[in-house]
């Protein structure tokens, strides 16, 4: 800065202190009113969610004073055929990603943007801890408010029954993408993967996504990006097959929240697009009991440099009812008492802990290290002779 340069920012701070000394309106850090839990308002802003059936539809309202309104719309997919899982996953994918008979792939976005907020479309699957069974699910959610609450049911019907499947070079471009980008996150988190594996054998759910998310779904996306025309015509075409099976009115749910009289609007824009779809009644498939079982010890090998050594167990079968406070000190001593000194400070790994898995029922442990496997192993070896698990 030149001289004169520096001068003038001078002055001006000068001149902005003498400004907030003097100004009544900055208030100083003493005068702020902190926010607690006294200041809150203690009434509620919504009404509790209430549940009712219209014309076979589970309809899940919640009152709320605002002219926003929240759309889902959930519809259960628990009969794909198994052989066809991935290629529904990439049907489900391609909704809205693709342009539709009346908007072009670049034009979508922006429409959807007119009309909607937050509008996403996937597929789910969940199990239930009770009974280990797997719910598989098609998603559709938006935001919306009152004046383009019609367009928005309009939209969202146009991709679901509409989307224009014809850029075969976008998928084939889409699907080599995405396995590389695949292949960049298994080598840098691969702990995501050994929880999966790991607990496999104890959770259909670990064993399906771990199906869905590993080798099984890297060579698909290979694949498919080298399909020629007539196989993308071919997949089309089963992409249109899916539809009836994904939109089917057995199961189907529809939950709204907003003020009372777009709950209702909304309501009868829900009915009217649900009233399309199939009613068909299709068996449930056991996609787990499809899939090889993991050997209890397995080795998956990704790119990166730093191995994790998983362990796991049923905590039913080891006599637990449930993970509970209890469960937690448990973990708590073992993991500063065993893993953490034995494994952690002793030989030299980057970290040891217990963990519990994303189910109510599979319990772990862990270690990140460079060469220190056996070490581990003896450790858990142990542990089962004390009966910790």
């Amino acid at each position: 800065m030149t001289p004169e340069e520096i001068d003038a920012l001078v002055a001006e701070t000068r001149a902005y202190a003498a400004f907030a000394e003097e100004s009544e309106a900055i208030p100083m850090p003493e005068e702020l009113n902190a926010l607690n839990v006294e200041t809150l308002p203690e009434e509620i802003p919504y009404k509790p969610a209430s549940e009712t059936n219209i014309g076979g539809v589970r309809v899940i309202t919640s009152e709320i004073d605002s002219p926003l309104i929240r759309i889902s719309i959930r519809t259960d997919t628990y009969a794909i055929p198994f052989e066809d899982l991935f290629d529904f996953a990439e049907f489900t994918w391609l909704l809205a990603n693709l342009g539709t008979e009346r908007y072009t792939r670049e034009e979508l976005p922006a429409k959807m943007a007119d009309v909607s907020s937050g509008m996403t479309m996937y597929n789910n699957n969940i199990e239930k801890p009770e009974t280990r069974v797997i719910d598989s699910f098609f998603l559709t959610g938006w935001y919306a408010l009152p004046e383009t609450l019609e367009e928005s049911f309009d939209l969202v019907e146009e991709i679901l029954y509409h989307t224009d499947f014809s850029d075969y070079d976008y998928i084939r471009a889409d699907a080599a993408s995405k396995y590389a980008m695949n292949q960049l996150y298994m080598d840098s988190n691969g702990p995501s993967y050994a929880i999966q594996a790991v607990s496999s054998n104890y959770s259909p759910l670990a064993k399906l996504n771990y199906y869905l998310n590993t080798e099984a779904q890297m060579d698909y996306w290979d694949k498919l990006s080298k399909y020629t025309d007539e196989e993308m015509d071919a997949l089309v075409e089963k992409f249109n097959g899916f539809r009836d099976i994904m939109l089917n009115k057995n199961g189907v749910m529809l939950a709204i929240m907003g003020n009372k009289e777009n709950i209702v609007r909304s309501a009868a824009l829900g009915y009217d697009l649900i009233s399309k779809f199939d009613s068909t009644v299709r068996e449930r498939i056991d996609y787990a009991a499809q899939i090889e079982d993991l050997p209890l010890h397995t080795a998956i090998v990704t790119g990166g440099n730093v191995q994790y050594n998983f362990a796991a167990a049923d905590l039913e079968a080891a006599g637990y009812e449930q993970f509970d406070g209890g469960l937690k000190v448990v973990m708590k001593i073992i993991d500063d008492k065993l893993l953490y000194p034995e494994i952690r400070v002793k030989n030299s790994a980057y970290g040891a802990n217990s963990v519990f898995f994303n189910t109510d029922y599979v319990f772990g442990y862990y270690s990140i290290t460079p060469s220190t496997i056996r070490r581990l192993l003896r450790l858990l070896m142990f542990m089962r002779r004390q009966e910790i698990f």
